[in-house]
């Protein structure tokens, strides 16, 4: 469905099209990642400007970024280095690793109440705890730190609720070397329980998520973090046995440690889990249990598993040393690069890519292992600027090779919300940020849980979805702009309500907002279409009805959803 929008799009003369005649195609036939024999044709300047845009900062280009690429199509690198520099790239890099990571979920064993907190706050607490792995990861990305410092560093970032509820206290960006806050109300801290430095790996909002019930032993949680930070998945490893080995806990656990098919994984499982028995809870849904490091417990993991902690063969002299030996596996940094690589291109990274993977790992590298230098080698790749695919791309590229994504919830809403000051809220709630009270996986997106994988195509749910959240915040805009100064305006600048559409500031209003919304300059088509829709609700409704309802199609149009 997708590919039959871009067509649509091309012929409207609108949106991510390959080539347009607001921007110049171009090949990229060198950096890493490209391919000798291209099998795409790249998206046009202003389109690219789009992609990058949403990717780095969650939001569609400002007009002057626009203008600036209009007029020298070399302007769009400086731009992306502003990007990369910004407050929203840190956020937006947040939002794509909770996609993987999926520490973003709607319950966790204690709740708002188990702190005496108010329910009103509740998507709040569950959205600070989930965030707190993703942010700090981050902020590292961000800081133009090395990408091993996210295992490695004393300290974590929390806002005041976390500050409130758990033992952290905060510390100064001198102290945890950074030169501004990770985000607004976010502020860098350090775990006061006598938790051993490890990062993220050390982190509260992590183990709430993958957290292991008595009867496993802390493997869940040796299993996740193999999975998210080694890209080595236990559970994928083919496995055959005698059912009637696991009839009881004695004998599981005999089976473990002698039966030819579990050893295989139980031997490098288990030293690795015992090394997380600091966060062994006693009662799973206890929150002194939960919300503390317990260091007294560290040896528990020689008695439960009757092995000492190892990583992969390697002993560890306690998990204090857990940080670092991720740090120094390989593994580490390359399943980094499928992960960031991934997010960008908007599909998994498979063994099939195993030599592109190779060049953008020696690009992160070459950058001292900064995240940065391996995003702009993902930016500079032909996949990343494909915009169509030639006839002679194969079977293979046609599934794997994403030319037209969709928003994720995420950039719907924060774009949305920059766009028009509209944030789709209910009782506290964040309507595409959770499920309970909201429609994030109906939007698309993933609940961490029940979906773990973000919808790549569009769907009924996720048109009736946008309709709501587009009609929501036209009415928003038009009621609060048209009541205030021009000035204070943030979209109906050159407008008021007495303006038709034979007025000459009418076209100077629709062609910004195409800027706005779709970055790009309308086509006379769209102004046509646009004004028979306002001439129409403005003589049945009314002249704030009808900007409501170009907006509102402004919005709906897939040259604002896709890119």
């Amino acid at each position: 469905m997708l590919a039959l929008i871009a067509t649509l799009l091309a012929l409207h003369g609108c949106g991510p099209a390959p080539v347009g005649d607001s921007g110049t195609a171009r090949a990229t036939d060198s950096g890493p990642g490209a391919v000798a024999d291209p099998v795409t044709i790249p998206l046009d300047d202003l389109a690219l400007l789009r992609r990058r845009s949403l990717d780095l900062t969650g939001l569609p280009p400002e007009p002057d970024q626009v203008a600036a690429v209009l007029e020298d199509p070399d302007a769009i690198e400086a731009i992306i280095e502003d990007m990369l520099r910004s407050p929203r790239w840190r956020l937006r890099f947040a939002d794509m690793m909770a996609e993987q990571f999926l520490t973003r979920v709607d319950s966790f064993n204690a709740t708002v109440e188990s702190y005496g907190l108010d329910p009103s706050q509740e998507y709040r607490f569950e959205s600070s705890v989930g965030t707190e792995p993703l942010l700090l990861m981050a902020t590292i990305a961000s800081a133009d730190r090395p990408w091993t410092d996210v295992v490695t560093v004393d300290w974590t970032v929390a806002d005041d609720m976390l500050l409130e509820i758990w033992p952290l206290q905060e510390i100064s960006l001198e102290e945890a070397g950074l030169s501004d806050a990770p985000a607004e109300g976010w502020r860098p801290a350090r775990y006061t329980d006598g938790r051993p430095a490890g990062g993220l790996i050390m982190t509260n909002g992590l183990w709430w998520r993958y957290w292991s019930a008595p009867a496993n032993y802390n493997r869940g949680r040796a299993a996740a973090l193999a999975r998210l930070l080694l890209c080595e998945d236990f559970l994928l490893r083919p496995i055959s046995f005698d059912a009637s080995s696991l009839l009881d806990t004695d004998s599981l656990l005999d089976a473990t440690s002698s039966e030819p098919a579990c050893v295989g994984c139980h031997n490098s499982l288990d030293p690795l889990a015992a090394a997380f028995y600091g966060f062994w809870w006693f009662d799973i849904y206890a929150e002194p249990e939960m919300t503390r490091y317990h260091p007294e417990r560290e040896w528990l993991g020689a008695y439960y598993l009757g092995t000492s902690p190892e990583y992969f063969g390697t002993p560890l002299n306690g998990p204090v040393e857990l940080g670092p030996a991720v740090a120094d596996d390989p593994r580490f940094l390359r399943c980094t690069t499928r992960r960031v690589a991934g997010g960008l291109l908007h599909r998994e990274i498979t063994d099939a890519d195993q030599s592109q993977v190779s060049a953008w790992l020696d690009a992160f590298r070459d950058a001292d292992l900064r995240v940065g230098g391996l995003v702009r080698a993902v930016l500079a790749s032909e996949e990343y600027r494909a915009g169509a695919l030639l006839d002679t791309a194969s079977e293979d590229d046609e599934v794997a090779i994403q030319t037209l994504r969709m928003m994720s919830p995420d950039q719907l809403a924060d774009s949305v919300e920059a766009l028009t000051g509209f944030r789709w809220t209910e009782d506290g709630f964040d309507q595409l940020g959770n499920d309970d009270l909201g429609y994030r996986i109906l939007a698309g997106g993933v609940d961490g849980v029940a979906v773990t994988r973000p919808q790549r195509d569009p769907s009924v749910s996720q048109q009736v979805v946008l309709r709501l959240l587009a009609q929501g915040a036209a009415d928003f805009v038009v009621t609060s702009d048209l009541a205030l100064p021009a000035e204070e305006r943030r979209l109906l600048t050159g407008v008021d309500g007495d303006t038709t559409s034979a007025d000459p500031a009418f076209v100077d209003q629709l062609e910004t907002l195409h800027l706005r919304f779709h970055g790009r300059p309308a086509t006379d088509d769209a102004l046509a279409e646009e004004t028979a829709l306002f001439d129409a609700v403005a003589a049945a409704d009314g002249t704030a009805a009808a900007w409501a309802a170009v907006i509102a199609l402004l919005i709906r149009d897939p040259a604002f959803w896709t890119y």
